[in-house]
């Protein structure tokens, strides 16, 4: 059976065109422009066979489902919010090919493709391919990467307040959260767990991100939760960038991923070594580990930029879903939505 058939352009939709056209800065018909959506839509087709909707209507198409969610990440609305934006912003009607008389796909419907796209895999394979075009069009730049992990705060909260229970200073600035350390209660979501950084402790999930040294481009991400060392996910992440097809020449990285093994692995795939060196214990830092210890912070703050942003302006410090791999699609979709504005303003 077909997809649901969205109608054509009334008097009304002429109108609400030439409205838009007049705006000199519409980064919404820009997007349309930079970015090629009928790949994105072959992508889907290829692996989306949903054609009837739960009650055995005709589906919306998916490319109309992949843009309501792309602007509901963008402007971080829930479901219930894009639902009511749909049906009257001119901009996102506009953007997703809804005319002014088609029927607005409901929360329920966004919340099933969602789910759909988690099951397939589709958010990974959108975000390679919007990643692949920016590349080829000569936003991304393979200078180099950082690479650095970032906590987002679990959906669901323990009932209590929880409070170390030993205030002695840790000689590490970052551990796992224990039984000694901590009162544990115990939530809904399993997949997640506890993390304490110098006083603070926190309930949720870690990301561990890519980015590109010059721009701050996301390029890769995996998702695990919060209580696993960051050091020990440098490998898979170089690995994943390689298989995409990147070139990875340097590499630079906090002291957290300072290791014997993470120094070796880069040395072996002939990747130049910018990893922060840090103290051995009763021991100084050479005047050359100190100078490459700088050169790297003034790399490394790109990343933390870039997740400034995606908490602040994304909603992205804490999830909106619950369980390990909605945390993921969220961190995907959010990062398609920071790569594409971020390519947008280097155009202006």
């Amino acid at each position: 059976m077909p997809s649901k058939e969205i109608k054509g352009m009334t008097v009304s939709d002429i109108a609400a065109q030439d409205k838009l056209s007049k705006q000199k800065r519409n980064r919404l018909r820009f997007l349309n422009e930079l970015i090629n959506f009928s790949k994105i839509e072959k992508k889907l087709k290829k692996k989306y066979k949903y054609t009837e909707n739960a009650s055995g209507q005709p589906a919306y198409p998916p490319l109309l489902l992949f843009k309501i969610v792309f602007l509901q990440n963008l402007y971080n609305l829930s479901d219930y919010e894009i639902e009511e934006a749909l049906h009257d912003r001119l901009s996102f009607m506009d953007f997703v090919g809804l005319s002014m008389e088609d029927a607005v796909p409901d929360h329920s419907t966004i919340s099933r493709f969602r789910k759909r796209l988690c099951e397939l895999n589709l958010d990974k394979v959108l975000f390679e391919e919007i990643n692949r075009q920016l590349k080829q069009s000569g936003f991304i730049l393979e200078k180099g990467v950082i690479v650095d992990a970032t906590v987002i705060e679990a959906k669901s909260r323990p009932n209590k307040c929880i409070e170390p229970k030993n205030e002695e200073e840790s000689s590490s600035k970052e551990e796992t959260a224990k039984e000694g350390d901590v009162d544990i209660n115990y939530s809904r979501e399993e997949e997640a767990s506890w993390l304490k950084k110098g006083n603070e402790v926190y309930y949720g999930y870690k990301a561990h991100v890519v980015s590109d040294a010059i721009d701050g481009f996301i390029l890769a991400v995996n998702m695990t939760g919060a209580n696993v060392h960051e050091s020990g996910c440098l490998e898979s992440l170089i690995s994943e960038l390689r298989d995409k097809g990147y070139n990875v020449p340097i590499v630079f990285a906090d002291k957290g991923y300072s290791s014997k093994k993470n120094r070796d692995m880069l040395k072996s795939k002939d990747i130049e070594d910018f990893i922060m060196h840090k103290k051995v214990k009763g021991g100084k830092l050479s005047e050359l580990q100190k100078k490459l210890n700088n050169l790297c912070k003034q790399v490394r703050y790109k990343i933390e930029r870039s997740f400034g942003t995606l908490k602040s302006q994304y909603g992205l410090n804490r999830s909106r879903y619950m369980g390990l791999r909605k945390v993921l699609y969220e961190f995907l979709m959010k990062s398609i939505c920071f790569n594409v504005t971020k390519a947008i303003r280097l155009c202006f």
